[in-house]
């Protein structure tokens, strides 16, 4: 008798074999054969079984085995070409991910003995994934909003005024998420990354005809004034209208669109946030900038650096 012989027997004991398929209303299910709970739980069979030999004969277990009690994990399971034990779990109803993965750091950290380490997989890693993705898209978001603004302009000064409507647009998308008691899943992330692009608009449009009034001559109060006026039908306009067409989506109807709804319910909380702050907050930013950068070229014109006159009439 060779071990595996031996094995395949055991196996079949305690695992069992599919001896034969039973079909009903078209599916179909294996019949397993294997002992009865009683006897698997016991000694029983590793006292008093019986195993065949090549010729047919009946071999005593205890003859070819020695039996010995211990612990042993079902499988073996590595990480990066290190051992590791898995501990599955779901979350409740209500429960948020990132609160309950501090709360199992927290936990777990102070049972560790040495040499071992925690680490996170599934939804857990792809929460951390989400965030590190998430704020890097942010970061180059904003600086490449800044390099285009800043060679349109010719100001590295100005864009940051148009770069103001978005902290504000973040802080109406995660109010509204609050409010309706959504959790930050992918979708309100992409929902804000979104934003980027839409509430900087806003800004560009009453800066830029803002800076346009004061080229024409122009007083700085006036033409932030005259600028808000001017642009506040435009700027109204493309706000309603996107968040009317963004509406289908974080009401969530449909499969598809109740997964996506923090998508839209971001987006609209953002927009709603930045357009009425923006027309607010905007131009008193701007006062404080453009008084940065007059004072700014004052001190270059003071070094020896000549401007142009059409500059210095602008600074002026």
């Amino acid at each position: 008798m060779d071990a595996s012989s031996v094995g395949d027997v055991l196996r079949g004991w305690y695992e069992g074999i599919v001896a034969s398929e039973f079909r009903e209303a078209g599916e179909e299910y294996d019949i397993r054969v294997n002992l009865n709970e009683g006897q698997r739980l016991t000694s029983f069979v590793l006292d008093s079984g019986e195993v065949y030999g090549p010729n047919n004969e009946a071999i005593p277990l205890s003859a070819l085995v020695r039996r010995h009690e211990g612990r042993a994990p079902t499988k073996i399971v590595r990480i990066n070409q290190r051992r590791a034990a898995l501990i599955e779990g779901d979350l409740t109803d209500g429960a948020a991910l990132g609160t309950v993965i501090g709360e199992i750091k927290s936990l777990v950290q102070k049972m560790l003995p040495a040499g071992y380490n925690l680490q996170f997989e599934g939804q857990a890693k792809s929460l951390g994934d989400l965030k590190t993705g998430a704020i890097s898209a942010v970061f180059l978001g904003s600086l490449f909003i800044y390099m285009i603004m800043a060679s349109l302009y010719g100001s590295y000064i100005l864009p940051l005024s148009i770069l103001l409507t978005l902290p504000l647009a973040v802080s109406g998308a995660v109010f509204s998420l609050l409010i309706l008691g959504r959790m930050m899943d992918i979708y309100a992330v992409i929902g804000m990354i979104l934003l980027m692009g839409i509430v900087t608009k806003n800004a560009i449009l009453l800066i830029d005809h803002l800076e346009q009034l004061r080229k024409e001559g122009m007083d700085r109060g006036q033409a932030i004034v005259e600028s808000g006026v001017r642009r506040f039908r435009p700027i109204m306009m493309t706000t309603i209208s996107t968040v009317v067409g963004m509406m289908p989506i974080a009401a969530g109807f449909g499969e598809l669109n109740a997964a996506r709804s923090g998508m839209g319910i971001a987006a609209i909380g953002g927009l709603i946030s930045s357009t009425l702050l923006s027309l607010i907050v905007v131009p008193c930013a701007y006062i404080y900038l453009d008084n940065f950068r007059v004072w700014g070229r004052k001190q270059v014109t003071k070094l020896g650096y000549d401007l142009s006159q059409s500059e210095v009439n602008y600074v002026s």
